[in-house]
């Protein structure tokens, strides 16, 4: 079976500076004060594409050495002055890795949450039922907060977005009315996307990474067996 390992950037987008003529487009104000960003900030949709421009370079430098290599392409790393998070490689090839937020099975070929993402999210869930139950309040960011982490399971459960309608909406309203630091309840009809959300984490069912093939066999209206679909 095919074995991994995975290198950790420590503020990734941080080494790819900005043009200068294109800062104006990344500012911000705070308190009266104007900032801008010298370097490719997080949290923008743009950011990943300009940083995988970027690091194209650095992987074709050598294939042959940073395919069998990790080391190698460690030293390759540093020298475009990139720096490396020790915490998060994993620089022994294994079956089993965490990458990407996520625990990937080069054995079964499947990709999970991991227990820290799961246990995390079955806390808050827990919470978040029992402050509804009780009629209590929320903090909006709180609520913000955990529609993120649910959103970015959607690479596991893909019909996670029809599940997150109704906290989206309590969420958007709230912050409207009471704006990200103010107080909001969430109402008890969003009760039953919690549980889905409850019993699909606890669950933790995997996502497959092989395509299973479909095949069907149309026939014409003069076949013997006109009118019939046979699935594969």
């Amino acid at each position: 079976m095919d074995r991994m390992t995975s290198l950790g950037l420590k503020s990734a987008f941080h080494h790819l500076t900005v043009f200068e003529l294109h800062r104006a487009y990344q500012a911000f104000e705070v308190d009266g004060a104007c900032y801008r960003y010298k370097a490719t900030p997080f949290g923008t949709k743009h950011s990943p594409i300009f940083f995988t421009e970027a690091m194209i370079k650095i992987f074709t430098e050598d294939p042959v050495i940073l395919k069998e290599q990790t080391l190698a392409l460690m030293e390759i790393l540093m020298q475009f002055g990139l720096t490396i998070s020790m915490n998060k490689c994993e620089l022994e090839p294994k079956q089993e890795i965490i990458f990407l937020g996520w625990t990937w099975n080069t054995i079964t070929m499947e990709v999970f949450m991991t227990k820290d993402r799961r246990m995390d999210l079955l806390d808050m869930l827990k919470r978040l039922i029992k402050t509804t139950r009780q009629n209590k309040l929320n903090r909006v960011k709180y609520l913000t907060r955990i529609i993120e982490k649910l959103n970015f399971l959607r690479t596991q459960f893909k019909e996670a977005s029809l599940y997150l309608m109704l906290l989206y909406q309590a969420q958007t309203r709230a912050a409207k009315e009471q704006g990200w630091n103010g107080m909001m309840k969430v109402t008890m009809q969003a009760l039953p996307e919690i549980y889905w959300w409850m019993y699909r984490i606890f669950n933790n069912k995997r996502l497959s990474l092989r395509w299973s093939i479909l095949l069907e066999t149309l026939v014409t209206d003069a076949s013997p067996r006109a009118g019939e679909r046979l699935w594969n």
